[in-house]
């Protein structure tokens, strides 16, 4: 990341850390929910629970894979010469 403009580098390291603490926030959610709906399914009765859980884990996944890509194209652009915004 040296041959990288220092306004690029910082942002890909803020875009990195907010993937991680993502990919970390995810896995602490997802676990549990995960347990929970294995070992307990009478607490996942409620339809509303159930729907909930499955989006804001979808939704986690979604932004991290945006994160990803984000990360690529900003890489790309400094490559290129133009930093994007």
């Amino acid at each position: 990341m040296e041959d990288y403009p220092p306004e690029v580098v910082r942002r890909l390291s803020r875009l990195r850390w907010t993937a991680a603490l993502l990919w970390i926030g995810w896995t602490i959610i997802a676990v549990p929910i995960y347990l929970a709906y294995r070992y307990y399914p009478m607490l996942f009765g409620v339809p509303h629970l159930k729907i909930g859980a499955i989006t804001l884990l979808s939704l986690g996944a979604v932004w991290f894979i945006y994160l990803i890509y984000r990360m690529g194209e900003l890489a790309r652009a400094a490559g290129k010469g133009q930093a994007g915004p």
